[in-house]
């Protein structure tokens, strides 16, 4: 069998449209992916519901086989089968601020309410073991995945570690939390990913939380904020400041619930929809090639977020001056379509020191009328940002086609 295309860690925050992203993952054919770990994090609900939910994924996914088999149809879910993928539980808090769950729109365990609603659903607490206590093993298997009992952000440094440089990408749908440690821990080790697809921010759309700020991104700003850093040739000039303190019935349940909450919350429409945001870096990491997959205009940019401010914390801030920058211009991506995408990764050439997440250690003093180093070609993030995908009357069916056949 040829490799996949694609070798992923999909760190994530289970709620509704998680789970829809990791089962078109693991639905996925070998030869396309190859899920190495779910790095599980807080975000829609706490940490050990988020957990919960994945465990209860794999359970249904079994029945889901059984039941398939038993019918004489075709198993799927090649992903899964092949790869057994790892699942470790990472932060269970964002770096500095407190805590922020979107439990008031996914529900109270991140499935609008399916654990309690239909608990024969819901797999018996005996899996928890896995991840408890200490045992000769670290990695225990089970029957479609393999349970860590280390920290998620280790075992991210462990798999960037022990395989060759840019054959990993992390696909983050969630708080970046768990990046911002592994980063913090171990620099160089991190920067040997592949690329990190984010699930986050607003620039040309309102925010979801607040005016300016999507949830991921509100939900740890400064973990963002820090990641973002690590695609800057100077990471020092970018960090934020110091603190001035320290697919069944099961799917149909959570997706229905969901619909129900977004039309309580908008106005009458015939048919509100039903926005999947996390699904679409899995739908990207399959159909990369597509020329519909659109890059900002002037990417990669330098996308700065907000740690800071009182109304404007999470922001993604962009420079829409009009101004020429001082120093070397560096080669833009000319064609919009993702097969010409540049790893901003793939550039930096920067020691170890420089890329540390301590912003004591060095200081660069911005010259006159450059407030923030926003004018230097050699400071800055390097973000690739997509404006388009193939569409929503693409990506429907697609998932559907592919969750359930």
């Amino acid at each position: 069998m040829a490799a996949p295309l694609n070798r992923i860690i999909i760190d994530t925050d289970p709620g509704v449209d998680d789970i829809l992203a990791i089962l078109l993952a693991l639905a996925a054919k070998p030869e396309e992916l190859e899920i190495l770990l779910l790095s599980v994090t807080y975000g829609n609900v706490e940490a050990d519901k988020c957990l919960k939910n994945v465990i209860t994924l794999f359970h249904i996914i079994e029945k889901e086989i059984e039941w398939r088999k038993s019918r004489g149809q075709l198993e799927g879910f090649g992903a899964m089968l092949s790869s057994k993928p790892l699942v470790a539980v990472g932060a269970t808090h964002p770096l500095e601020d407190e805590m922020l769950m979107a439990d008031y729109f996914h529900g109270i365990d991140g499935l609008a309410g399916t654990h309690t609603s239909h608990p024969h659903l819901t797999p018996a607490d005996a899996w928890k073991h896995l991840f408890e206590g200490e045992s000769e093993e670290s990695i225990v298997s089970s029957k479609s995945f393999r349970a860590s009992k280390a920290p998620a952000h280790q075992e991210i440094l462990r798999l960037l570690r022990e395989n060759p440089p840019d054959t990993i990408t992390i696909v983050a749908v969630g708080p970046l939390t768990n990046l911002a440690l592994a980063a913090a821990e171990d620099p160089e080790t991190f920067l040997k990913v592949k690329e990190v697809c984010v699930m986050g921010g607003a620039i040309d759309v309102e925010g979801n939380i607040t005016p300016v700020a999507e949830f991921n991104t509100y939900a740890d700003a400064v973990a963002t904020a820090r990641v973002f850093a690590l695609t800057s040739p100077t990471p020092s000039s970018t960090m934020p400041p110091p603190p001035l303190k320290m697919s069944t019935q099961w799917t149909s349940v959570f997706v229905l619930k969901t619909l129900e909450k977004i039309e309580s919350l908008t106005r009458k429409q015939e048919n509100p929809g039903l926005e999947l945001h996390d699904p679409l870096c899995i739908w990207y990491m399959l159909t990369r090639n597509a020329p519909q997959w659109m890059l900002a205009p002037k990417a990669p940019e330098d996308i700065r977020v907000e740690t800071a401010g009182q109304w404007t914390r999470g922001m993604h801030v962009v420079d829409r001056r009009q101004r020429k920058k001082a120093g070397r211009p560096e080669e833009q991506v000319k064609s919009p379509g993702a097969v010409d995408i540049v790893n901003p990764m793939e550039s930096l050439n920067v020691t170890v020191s420089d890329q540390g997440m301590d912003v004591g250690e060095e200081t660069h003093a911005d010259p006159p009328g450059d407030n923030g180093s926003w004018l230097q070609y050699n400071r800055g993030n390097r973000i690739n940002r997509m404006i388009s995908s193939p569409g929503e009357d693409a990506f429907g069916p697609y998932i559907i086609e592919r969750l359930f056949g």
